[in-house]
């Protein structure tokens, strides 16, 4: 949007710096060191693998889109355990824009090369956003925390996990 692309780490680790400075706080290098490395480290919700292997058990092809660097992104996923649902991790800095540009949506598809029905997941609204300019069905996840948009934008799923979704996308599909 803005044309500018960073290293998300390296945002992400500038937003809690402006965030603790907005508070007051100041941050260390080890604490920005440490925080850098548990980005790496978190674990998906509990119902998430057994969502993701409804959809794979029902002929789904998964692709991961995020806007983290592609190598730290396979070893998160590797190490979460849920690397083997997803036939192939695209990240964002292919085409240096962050979700929800568009380009990082039909940067999927001409990557993945098949022309069927798309349906971008995710629990944050911004994801979804950009997703559904490309055309893309959307499916939410309504995590403690995130909201829909009412009467801006309308997904066509909404549910509280993704085992839910999962149910209601084998239902759709």
């Amino acid at each position: 949007m803005s044309r500018n692309y960073y290293d998300f780490g390296e945002l992400a680790t500038s937003v809690l710096q402006m965030v603790a400075e907005l508070h007051n706080h100041s941050l260390n290098d080890r604490v920005l060191l440490e925080f850098k490395q548990l980005l790496g480290q978190l674990l998906p919700y509990p119902e998430v693998e057994k969502g993701l292997e409804m959809l794979k058990q029902s002929g789904f092809r998964m692709i991961a889109l995020t806007n983290s660097p592609t190598l730290s992104s396979q070893v998160s996923l590797e190490r979460s355990g849920l690397r083997k649902y997803f036939e192939n991790v695209i990240s964002v800095e292919e085409v240096q824009q962050y979700k929800p540009a568009p380009a990082t949506y039909r940067r999927v598809r001409e990557l993945i090369g098949f022309e069927e029905k798309y349906c971008m997941i995710a629990c944050h609204i911004w994801d979804l956003l950009g997703a559904q300019s490309e055309n893309f069905d959307t499916a939410f996840i309504k995590r403690q925390g995130n909201a829909t948009l009412p009467n801006l934008f309308q997904d066509n799923f909404v549910a509280d996990d993704l085992q839910e979704l999962s149910k209601l996308l084998i239902k759709k599909y």
